[in-house]
């Protein structure tokens, strides 16, 4: 009879070493895919955040965005708030055209495009704007585009496309 006791027990200590086993193992595999896809979705946001952070510190002021069809000329007064910006870049669009600027922060000649004072050109300074003149748009543009890099990504800037005519804009 002590037989089989034994042999009853020696069954339901394999059926319970089989499901603490399988438990474990779920245990297991579900730690190892949740340690996966955080990270996944860390990488994610920390990416996100830094073009969020952006967001209404990067614009084009449209008082003083125009063009100068007298001279072929474009004015774009673009803004920087309380951030440090890699680069900035500028995309003038029209009909038959489209023109890509790249600013950084070293002073540096960059072609058709000037400060109205006419000096070499980088990026605004944290907290201030520029007038930058933009030369050789000899038909009108559609849209105006900024889109600034910061730590290496490039992030959704400002449009704009009601761009009117300078000598509406500014009184002579």
């Amino acid at each position: 009879m002590d037989t089989q006791y034994i042999r009853m027990n020696k069954k339901a200590l394999s059926s319970v070493i089989a499901i603490f086993l399988i438990t474990l193992l779920t245990i297991t595999a579900a730690t190892i895919i949740w340690n996966v896809v955080n990270k996944s979705v860390d990488e994610g946001l920390a990416e996100a955040k830094s073009c969020y952070d952006l967001i209404g510190k990067v614009s084009i002021d449209s008082k003083y965005t125009c063009y100068d069809s007298t001279n072929d000329e474009m004015r774009v007064f673009i803004t920087v708030g309380d951030i440090e910006l890699e680069e900035l870049i500028i995309v003038v669009s029209g009909e038959t055209f489209g023109n890509t600027y790249v600013l950084t922060d070293e002073v540096s000649l960059i072609e058709n495009i000037e400060y109205s004072s006419g000096d070499l050109v980088k990026l605004p300074e944290k907290n201030s704007g520029e007038t930058y003149v933009i030369a050789g748009v000899d038909e009108e543009p559609l849209s105006i585009e900024i889109a600034p890099k910061l730590e290496g990504k490039l992030c959704e800037g400002d449009k704009f496309t009601a761009i009117g005519e300078c000598s509406q804009l500014i009184p002579n």
